[in-house]
C-alpha cells in the first residue's frame, strides 16, 4: 500500500511559510469536491472482468496527520488550547496532570460538524473568539456527508507515544532506560497504527 502505484498526489501547497486555516481550506476545497463527486456519482471504469464499466465509489476512510496538521485539517483547536486541546474528548487543559478519566468525555461528530457549520456563517473578527469557546474551525471535509471529524481524525501514535518526549516518560516506565519488553507491553487499539516491534533495535532511545 506504500509503493508510488498505490499512492496519489493531491496537491502540493506553495510557500514559503506554513499555510493558515483559512489558506488550507481553501486549497482543500476543490480536493474535497471531487471526493463529492466520487461518493455521491461514483466514476465508471473499464475492467478486464467488467469491460463495459463497472460504477466505481469512493469514500475517505480517515485523516492521519501529525497533532498540528490535524487540527488545521480537521477543524479543531490546535494543542495549545486551555478549553479543548485533544481532538478525541472533552478534557480541559488544565485537568491532564490528574488524568482523571471522568474529564475524557467523548466528543461528539455530530455536535462538531453543527458548530463548524455557525464557525463558517460567523465574521471573521469572530470565528476566533468562537473556536476558543467550542475548540471548532470549519472544515472542508465537514462537506463529506459520511465524515465524522471525531471518529475519523486518526491519533498520530508516532509523535504522540513513539517519539513523545514528554507522554513516553509518563506511560512507560523507567523514563529513556526503556528495554525490548517494554515496548512488546504496549497496548495499542484497532484505531492506530501497528507498533514498531524493533524500534530499540535500532537506537538505544525512542525519542527522536
Amino acid at each position: 500500500r506504500y509503493r508510488v502505484y498505490n499512492l496519489s498526489l493531491c496537491a502540493v501547497l506553495p510557500g514559503p511559510h506554513e499555510p493558515s486555516n483559512e489558506s488550507l481550506q481553501h486549497f482543500l476545497r476543490p480536493f474535497v469536491d471531487d471526493l463529492l463527486r466520487l461518493y455521491l456519482s461514483g466514476v465508471k471504469i473499464n475492467t478486464p472482468n467488467h469491460p463495459e464499466g463497472r460504477l466505481v465509489r469512493v469514500a475517505l476512510v480517515a485523516l492521519i496527520c501529525d497533532h498540528p496538521a490535524l487540527c488545521k485539517i480537521g477543524g479543531f483547536a490546535d494543542q495549545a488550547s486551555a478549553r479543548w486541546p485533544c481532538t478525541q474528548c472533552q478534557i480541559r487543559r488544565a485537568d491532564i496532570p490528574g488524568f482523571a478519566s471522568a474529564a475524557c468525555r467523548p466528543r461528539s461528530g455530530e455536535l462538531h460538524k453543527r458548530r463548524a457549520a455557525r464557525h463558517y456563517t460567523l465574521p471573521p473578527d469572530k470565528q476566533d473568539d468562537y473556536t476558543r469557546k467550542y475548540g471548532v474551525r470549519w472544515s472542508e471535509f465537514n462537506r463529506l456527508p459520511y465524515f465524522n471529524p471525531i471518529t475519523m481524525c486518526v491519533i498520530d501514535p508516532m509523535h504522540s507515544l513513539l517519539l513523545g518526549k514528554r507522554l513516553r516518560p509518563n506511560f512507560l516506565a523507567g523514563g529513556d532506560n526503556i528495554n525490548i519488553v517494554q515496548v512488546y507491553r504496549v497496548a495499542c487499539g484497532t484505531r492506530f497504527g501497528s507498533l514498531a516491534v524493533k524500534l530499540i533495535k535500532s537506537s538505544s532511545r525512542t525519542s527522536a
